[in-house]
């Protein structure tokens, strides 16, 4: 017989618990992230019964992009948050993550169906929660999807929320706001991050439909959450051409952006310009079928070649001549910092780096590097630099400006190390021999030619 768990309790937020979510919201915010856009805040209910429900892309982040930046009138209590029970296998690791207000669900396909017995108490506290006015963020995907595409979409919170009503009397009102994560890289660092907010969900309006009928009821509500999430997100639903898709937009993407009035280097433009690349692709798919197959096979020979060569696709368009020149002299005067930077870095940094390449799953990367550096590399960074600065000049002030600049370090660190990445990408194109950059060139024309066409013919 498996043992159920002891029975959740409902937690108001200590001092302790708030000062460290801003210290980790500082560094999520600054250090982790180049710039987090927050769109459509206004739209979480305020004072009432609420369940967050969002795609799942990246591991920890999607949680912690929720749950660090959702405005509350309420700062005291915890916000509430839904995992898979078996990432909380580890004593510490799990006690950490209920103090966060994180806790275990357990699934047939992850923990095994002896395993069910211990959801009673989660179940039991989300409905607990609800009928306070909690907030409860759920991922009813299950698992982080390793693609930019929508998987399958569990109802079963529905059932938790239309319980709680039921506790009620039906007479509190619950809501279900649908939610999208979206990232321009998966597994890098100062790069963006999207948290967009749908519309909002009342439940009041099916309470009597759900008691007559509660399947079909949980049913109907879950595929308008689902349609919601879908139109938000972008979700690539041609797996099969899913890596040349996904290739052209990061290629020919950037493109179309400029040509529909989008900026590229803006993530909310760029996931719009991709959602109606897509779109696009897919209707050319039943006027020009094998033109399309064709672009499919271009794209992805392209960027086999494309990767070989240690190139991008926009080196096609810069006429590098001086600047790689004095961008190279630019790097070598400042390698010194660049080698301090990575010194008051190296556990900050190199902890997460370590773990990571024994994992194959970018997915998971997010959720190995936030912990790490929050938990480990930042504390022990700070303590380290402190105390060699004191002992080595004597003074306390010292110690205190070399954590003061540690933040500022990290920053340049990733910012050195892409500028870098750029340079080496011009110097490999520039000397590339002419027979060789002709045809990669001609490969790129011949697939942006043929989405031209069939593109904007739609």
């Amino acid at each position: 017989m498996v043992k159920t768990e002891k029975k959740i309790h409902l937690a108001k937020a200590s001092w302790g618990f708030r000062l460290f979510m801003l210290y980790v919201r500082l560094f999520y915010k600054y250090l982790y992230f180049r710039k987090i856009h927050l769109l459509h805040l206004e739209n979480v209910p305020s004072d009432a019964p609420l369940m967050i429900v969002s795609n799942h892309q990246n591991g920890a982040c999607d949680v912690l992009s929720i749950l660090l930046f959702i405005h509350r009138t309420d700062k005291t209590r915890k916000i509430r948050s839904v995992t898979r029970g078996d990432v909380m296998v580890n004593p510490v690791g799990n006690a950490l993550m209920r103090w966060l207000g994180i806790v275990p669900a357990y699934r047939i396909a992850f923990e095994g169906e002896e395993s069910l017995a211990k959801n009673a108490p989660m179940l039991e506290m989300i409905e607990e929660e609800l009928l306070n006015d909690g907030v409860v963020i759920l991922f009813p995907e299950a698992n982080h999807q390793t693609q930019r595409w929508f998987g399958w979409f569990s109802p079963r919170y529905l059932f938790v929320m239309l319980e709680a009503a039921r506790k009620s009397n039906f007479e509190k009102e619950m809501y279900i706001l649908p939610s999208c994560n979206h990232y321009n890289s998966y597994a890098g660092v100062q790069d963006d991050t999207l948290i967009k907010y749908g519309t909002p969900i009342a439940l009041s309006s099916w309470y009597k439909q759900y008691q007559e009928h509660p399947k079909a009821t949980v049913r109907e509500i879950n595929e308008l959450v689902k349609q919601q999430i879908s139109g938000m997100m972008l979700n690539i639903t041609d797996l099969k051409n899913y890596t040349a898709i996904d290739f052209l937009r990061k290629t020919y993407g950037v493109r179309f952006a400029r040509k529909n009035q989008l900026n590229p280097s803006y993530l909310p433009d760029k996931l719009q310009a991709d959602k109606e690349l897509f779109a696009r692709l897919e209707a050319s798919k039943t006027i020009h079928a094998e033109k399309v197959r064709k672009i499919y096979d271009d794209a992805l020979q392209w960027k086999e070649k494309t990767q070989k060569l240690g190139i991008f696709d926009w080196n096609s368009d810069e006429r590098p001549g001086w600047k790689v020149i004095w961008q190279g002299l630019a790097g070598l005067l400042l390698l010194p910092v660049f080698i301090l930077s990575l010194l008051f870095n190296v556990l900050i940094f190199g902890i997460p780096m370590f773990i990571n390449s024994k994992i194959d799953d970018i997915n998971v990367h997010c959720t190995i590097n936030v912990p790490s550096a929050v938990l480990v590399g930042i504390p022990l960074t700070f303590i380290t630099l402190f105390v060699v600065s004191w002992l080595l000049t004597g003074s306390v002030l010292a110690g205190l400006l070399c954590i003061l600049i540690s933040p500022l370090l990290s920053i340049f660190l990733c910012f050195y190390y892409k500028a870098g990445e750029r340079w080496m990408s011009r110097v490999r194109f520039l000397s590339l021999s002419q027979k060789t950059k002709t045809e990669w060139l001609s490969l790129q024309q011949r697939v942006y030619k043929a989405l031209d066409e069939i593109i904007f013919d739609i």
